[in-house]
């Protein structure tokens, strides 16, 4: 997890350590880099060397570097004498037990390809997932869950995706009939869910069929509120498809008042393609339903866009926030607030403060999105109200909070690229406590000196990094006082630079993209990169102010409540961005640096870290709920052919490592005889699939005739200290190296020479079972008669051998071309029967199994054609042989890991020739969601553009692999010398007359003469008459307005318009669906 350290006021050894896995508590591993002595006044140590009750790791540490770097023992022990005598132990004690025991988090950030969709297309999205504090690929979690929720709130698709690295990638695949509205994508690790839902990731996409604008249009509000009487203001901007301001467009608008008409009028736009749009709201306002639209002529089409108005009537939540958390009388204070509508959403505000004889003591106005701050200096015992003045008509009065006699007030004066400037206000002289950090990692501790009135600080960041940082001040005895959340070294970026060859292209024309990664220095840096290229009309028209991958990861994953319009905040032509950040720093406060509740165990967490290659599950009673102590064997259909056993624990849970995740896993449990038939195998982060069994068994060799055998598996030995079994009769047998149920049982990698498959029909008695318990009642010493006299089948054959000699045994019924004597197994050892009673007694044997027909071959091969008598002891220090039998095999489950197959993302192949007929187009041309620049920060990419002709956006986004993110844009378009378009509605009714614009567009320097065609369906009645020849003028276009009755011919129909010149060609195809009048009705 990220490390803290402890104040210091000695030049100290800069130490850095390892960082351990899934919240546990740091280690030092004696690594030791970058060490310098730093003569500051105030610095940080390494982390829990200094903490009352950890002391003794700074020993331990120091013997540590003994062993790496012997000369520095000579420095490490004076200093850390001297830094255990001179901390303050408050402090220490207070980062010891509270920063230590808070477990590591992680974060995630989905890239999709855009946020806005129509029924049937698919969602592309790639996954980071990063640890807290430096933002490099997660330690925690290998797993990702990846849900799409529909407008109702139900998971209508999930996706489990293995996340190599902290990437993952995957896609949904929306269906035609899928219902409209607002869906969100939700992702999260199993880690994640033991911090609530807070903490998953969270995307709102719309799906909605609609017609595409023709041109790119803006409408923004200049407030979050109005109210009665005030004037409604809105910034309108358009663009053409070649991402040109379209300049001196006459436009209309109109505002709408519960539905009708209430102001209307026309302006027009700026050589920057703007206007201003400025109306006012009646003073006697007595409805929240208001909507501005706009609607101009471009190039024969109407385009409209439409904005509701942020009308607010009723109620207001108007919240105060003393900066550093207290409102002290006498002293300076800054007070942030922040103001949200009846429906939760941002409304900007104006008002005044009063004190109790309603007196003004203070003024405030919103600056952004209903935040903002004022300065106020209150009186003890006194209390303070706030007073709206807009919007109008606001009744309600608004406590701040009450005044404290005493304290002291820190306030945040600014925040650079080396520093947080702080300003700390105090009645009287004191010595306070400073700390700074990111996460559970310090990057600022010290103890300081407070003179009465204010005291100006400064508090370094160069080491710490891109984010957010939480600064505390604590009292002489190390209790809090104040704390406040800053945004540091925002530069900190992953810079990301593109150039394409050309800004204008051909529909379907390869393009070469180039792209450039640095970091904030400019020097190149490696880095990983999803890319999106999207119509722009598309983007425009979503009109998506959602997280981009630096406000999500730097603020809103670390914050709480949802902000409104995050990447706004992180939008560098954005003038009000920089001190709109702050107030949202002051204002959401914080989540996870409440360090007086109480400290979060990691051993209690209810959700462990998830990984790729381990499987765990619990072997459950499926008939009374309740858990099994079993063996447990795996057997993985892989090249490496790897197979494991182990057992599970008293509460029936077992974990299986070393798991490849892209192969079937058979998973067999033991049990007891009493369960045979009532045992289940429950997977955590498996998906059975019993549909796999049979392709398992077909895919090892065996048939429908055939059932698999865990312990007849003949193997030969890689390594020593694998379980296996070889097939060679000289080879040796491999230890069992079983780990700890704790640990878990590792897939041993072996060569498979033949899988244990068994007739079904013929396998019930070719084993015979003698257990321990029934050993013991037996009254024989030696082991053969043990076996005669239980055992059908088993015989022994007087010879004329020693008088002391014991006679050989023979497996009766067992036919063999010399008739010889049975392989004995002791413990996996092959022996000769002989030697039985030398090496093991009765009263030593755990069980006998003897093998006959396809039991004893399938393990043994030609060795077990006259049977095998195996033994186990119970002193044994070899196990293979684990003497599963058909009575005791209670349960079998295959089971596949389920992680999703991510599919490609198609293009079509450039043939150099322009697609005629255009119809049907992607918004989304094109998606790569694993870029990797090299070592030089570069990488060229190529891909064919899309056959519409539109303007396009290319948007990047990536990490480095010191967790610097970045984000970049860039747009091209598609040009033709000549074009055809047309624009329907995508319903129409039986019945309705239609006038379809046929528009011709001329993009060259000389008039192009032609002739018009059209082909209506038989669904259409063609009205007007079509000119047979036409000329469109140069850099210029034409409108031919086509009238169309729709008959009653229910269906989907597709019209096609076509122009055909001397020298240039073009067509347009269009669909429409044809509908009866009224509502549909379902039989």
């Amino acid at each position: 997890m990220p490390k803290s350290s402890s104040p210091c006021t000695l030049p100290i050894l800069r130490v850095r350590d390892r960082l351990s896995r899934g919240g546990q508590s740091p280690r030092i591993d004696g690594k030791l880099e970058d060490y310098y002595f730093q003569t500051a006044k105030w610095d940080c140590a390494p982390p829990g060397e200094l903490s009352t009750g950890l002391r003794g790791k700074f020993f331990n540490f120091t013997q540590q570097i003994l062993y790496t770097r012997l000369y520095t023992i000579l420095i490490l022990f004076p200093v850390g004498l001297l830094l255990l005598s001179f901390i303050p132990a408050p402090v220490v004690q207070f980062i010891g037990n509270k920063l230590f025991s808070t477990p590591s988090v992680e974060k995630i950030y989905v890239q999709t390809d855009k946020s806005f969709y129509l029924p049937g297309e698919a969602i592309w999205f790639s996954v980071y997932l990063v640890g807290e504090g430096r933002h490099t690929p997660s330690e925690i979690s290998d797993v990702v869950y990846v849900e799409l929720i529909d407008p109702k709130g139900n998971v209508s698709a999930k996706r489990t995706l293995a996340a190599a690295d902290g990437f993952t990638e995957g896609d949904f695949q929306l269906n035609a009939d899928d219902a409209g509205g607002i869906y969100t994508l939700q992702a999260y690790t199993r880690w994640m869910k033991n911090f609530g839902d807070d903490f998953f990731f969270k995307k709102k996409l719309t799906v909605q069929k609609i017609v595409t604008p023709r041109v790119l249009m803006k409408l923004d509000f200049e407030k979050e509120a109005y109210g009665s009487g005030e004037e409604v203001r809105a910034d309108f901007s358009i663009r053409n498809l070649q991402d040109e301001p379209v300049t001196d467009k006459s436009f209309d608008f109109v505002l709408q008042l519960a539905g009708k008409s209430f102001n209307r009028g026309s302006l027009t736009t700026d050589q920057l393609g703007r206007a201003m749009i400025a109306v006012e709201l009646p003073d006697s306002l007595t409805t929240q339903d208001g909507l501005l639209n706009v609607s101009l002529n471009h190039e024969g089409f109407t385009e409209s866009i439409s904005r509701s108005v942020p009308i607010v009537l009723n109620r207001i939540d108007l919240q105060f926030f003393p900066e550093g958390g207290t409102f002290v009388a006498g002293l300076p204070n800054r007070v942030a607030f922040k103001a949200l509508n009846e429906f939760g959403q941002p409304a900007d505000v104006r008002g005044v403060i009063l004190d109790e004889q309603e007196r003004q003591v203070a003024k405030f106005d919103s600056f952004h999105d209903g935040m903002g701050a004022f300065n106020f200096e209150p009186e003890a015992g006194r209390q303070y109200r706030a007073v709206l003045t807009k919007p109008g008509g606001i009744q309600q009065a608004f406590l701040l909070p009450d005044v404290e006699d005493g304290g002291t007030v820190m306030q945040v004066i600014q925040v650079d690229r080396e520093a947080v400037s702080l300003s700390i206000h105090t009645h009287e002289k004191r010595k306070i406590q400073l700390l700074a950090h990111q996460g559970d990692t310090t990057f600022f501790a010290g103890e300081f000196p407070l003179k009465a009135g204010r005291n100006s600080l400064r508090i370094p960041t160069k080491k710490a990094v891109a984010g957010t940082a939480l600064i505390t001040l604590l009292d002489e005895t190390g209790v809090p006082q104040n704390e406040r959340l800053v945004l540091i070294n925002v530069h900190q970026q992953l810079n990301i630079e593109l150039e394409t060859d050309k800004e204008s292209y051909t529909p379907g024309q390869p393009m070469d993209l180039k792209i450039r990664t640095t970091d904030e220095h400019n020097r190149p840096v490696p880095a990983r990169l999803s890319l999106a290229m999207v119509n722009d009309r598309i983007i425009s028209f979503a009109d998506d102010k959602q997280d981009n991958i630096r406000s999500a990861l730097l603020m809103s994953s670390e914050l709480k409540g949802e902000i409104h319009e995050p990447a706004f905040y992180f939008d560098e032509n954005e003038p009000k961005a920089a001190q709109a950040l702050d107030y949202v720093m002051m204002t959401h406060g914080w989540r996870k640096f409440e360090w007086w509740d109480n400290a979060v165990n990691p051993d209690s967490l209810a959700f462990q870290p998830e990984t790729i290659d381990v499987v765990s599950g619990v072997v459950m009673d499926k008939n009374k709920d309740r858990p099994i102590k079993a063996e447990i064997f795996a057997v993985e259909l892989s090249p490496e052919k790897k197979l494991a056993r182990t057992e599970t624990d008293e509460s029936g849970r077992f974990v299986i490592k070393g798991v490849n995740p892209a192969y079937e896993l058979m998973i067999v449990a033991r049990g007891p005889a009493r369960y045979r038939n009532d045992m289940s195998i429950q997977l955590d982060n498996v998906f059975f699939n019993p549909d796999l069994y049979q392709h398992f068994i077909t895919a090892i060799g065996g048939t429908k005739k055939t059932e698999f055998v865990p312990d007849f598996i003949r193997v030969e030995v890689q390594e020593s200290d694998q379980v296996a079994m070889s097939s060679e009769p000289n080879a040796t047998i491999g230890q069992d190296i079983s780990l700890t149920l704790e640990e878990g049982q590792a897939l041993s990698e072996v060569v498979v020479v033949g899988y244990g498959l068994a007739e079904k029909r013929s396998l019930t008695g070719s084993i015979v079972s003698i257990d321990a318990f029934s050993l013991r009642q037996l009254p024989h010493s030696d082991i053969a008669s043990v076996l005669q006299g239980r055992v059908s089948g088993i015989s022994t054959v007087v010879n004329s051998g020693p008088v002391n000699q014991r006679p050989p045994l023979f497996i009766r019924s067992i036919s063999s071309i010399s008739n010889d004597r049975p392989l004995i197994v002791l413990d996996g050892i092959p022996l000769a029967d002989t030697q039985l009673d030398q090496v093991v007694q009765p009263q030593q044997i755990q069980s006998i199994e003897i093998l006959k027909g396809p039991a004893a071959s399938a393990l043994y091969g030609s060795r077990g054609v006259n049977g095998v008598i195996a033994i186990t002891s119970n002193t044994r220090k070899w196990d293979f042989n684990y003497g599963l039998s058909q009575k005791s095999l209670t349960q079998l489950v295959v089971s596949s890991k389920g992680y999703y197959q991510t599919r490609k993302f198609y293009q079509p192949r450039f043939t150099g020739k322009h697609k005629t007929g255009r119809d049907a187009f992607p918004a989304t041309v094109y998606w790569n969601p694993d870029i990797r620049t090299d070592a030089r920060g570069e990488a060229v990419i190529r891909f064919r553009n899309s056959d519409e002709i539109s303007n396009f956006r290319i948007t990047v986004e990536g990490i480095s692999p010191y967790g610097e993110a970045g984000r970049q844009e860039h747009t091209v378009h598609t040009l033709l010398p000549l074009s055809v378009d047309t624009k329907l509605p995508p319903f129409v009714c039986f019945g309705d007359t239609l006038w379809m614009p046929m528009i011709i567009r001329n993009n060259t320097d000389r008039p192009i003469n032609g002739t018009f065609q059209i082909s209506i369906p038989e669904a259409f009645e063609l009205l007007s008459t079509l000119p047979t020849a036409v000329s469109v003028p140069a850099d210029s276009s034409l409108t031919e307005w086509i009238q169309l009755l729709v008959l009653d011919r229910e269906g989907k129909f597709t019209v096609k318009a076509e122009f055909t010149g001397e020298e240039y060609q073009d067509e347009r195809l269009q669909e429409v669906t044809v509908l009866p009048m009224g509502f549909p009705v379902y039989a």
